[in-house]
């Protein structure tokens, strides 16, 4: 069993990696949003353009920027907040767990598998081995308690970003306008003119119902936890080593088992397994 302190440094790499594939979804996902209800209702627009076109035009005018700023406020702020819900409220995370595992168990296996076999390949272990069954054993536990992490730090990312795109960026933005005059005498025209048009889309959120908000909110949200998810699934081993490498970023002296386990591979047949994928 791993420690709780490799559990926790393990989480935290799940979770900064979650939040950074979230956000980079949240970016590529405004201008599919966009051009998707354009060509939907064409007759509300100018004139059709493509989904390369819309999101040069939401940067633009700032509308990518200010989407960006008030989701990844939400999303990296979640981060400390699911930690506390794992820390003090170990039995809800588990009774979500369980919610989940009907949904996810198939498609979590078919990933442990995949990364068992290549684990092993590049190992030189037998495929069918003891070793290989319970490498993916391991890693199906560990992606399982990922997931209920997942889903509360959707949850808690929504909760955050709401109050703060409604209440806090609006305040932040009129400070920030009393510098747009000393921005344009020193900055090139276009740093100006983006600058002045994502003040102008963060202000627009004090004008939107909480309702609306949420509105969009869940959506996205729900469209990012798919595309955070899908290249997980897809590419076990390459999460995995980026996680690691986040572990080693907050705590070089105390590895992952599995690092530690990669490193010291000599004979594949006396191999204890690590804890953690």
């Amino acid at each position: 069993m791993p420690s709780q302190k490799a559990e926790e440094l393990d989480d935290l790499g799940f979770l900064i990696n979650h939040t950074i594939t979230c956000l980079i979804t949240d970016i590529i996902e405004l201008p599919i949003k966009s051009w998707w209800t354009s060509a939907r209702h064409p007759e509300k627009n100018d004139a059709p353009t493509g989904i390369w076109e819309t999101a040069k035009q939401k940067l633009s005018t700032g509308g990518l920027l200010a989407w960006a700023v008030g989701e990844g406020l939400g999303d990296m702020l979640a981060v400390p907040a699911t930690l506390s819900v794992q820390k003090y409220a170990p039995e809800l995370m588990n009774k979500i767990g369980e919610l989940l595992h009907p949904v996810l168990d198939k498609p979590y296996r078919a990933s442990a598998q995949k990364a068992a076999d290549i684990w092993a390949k590049e190992h030189e272990v037998a495929i069918g081995s003891v070793e290989h069954h319970e490498y993916a054993q391991h890693h199906y536990d560990k992606e399982m308690r990922h997931a209920p992490q997942a889903f509360v730090w959707t949850a808690a990312s929504l909760a955050i970003a709401l109050p703060i795109q409604k209440h806090a960026l609006p305040k932040i933005v009129d400070k920030l306008e009393e510098l747009l005059p000393q921005l344009e005498q020193q900055a090139p025209h276009w740093v100006h003119h983006a600058a002045s048009a994502t003040l102008e889309n963060l202000g627009e959120h004090e004008n939107q119902s909480y309702l609306k908000l949420l509105q969009g909110s869940i959506l996205g949200k729900t469209l990012t936890y798919a595309g955070a998810s899908m290249p997980r699934l897809m590419f076990p081993q390459s999460t995995d080593r980026f996680e690691h490498t986040i572990h080693e970023l907050f705590a070089p002296d105390h590895k992952l088992d599995s690092i530690e386990y990669q490193q010291k591979i000599t004979h594949p047949s006396n191999l204890e397994v690590p804890a953690l994928a």
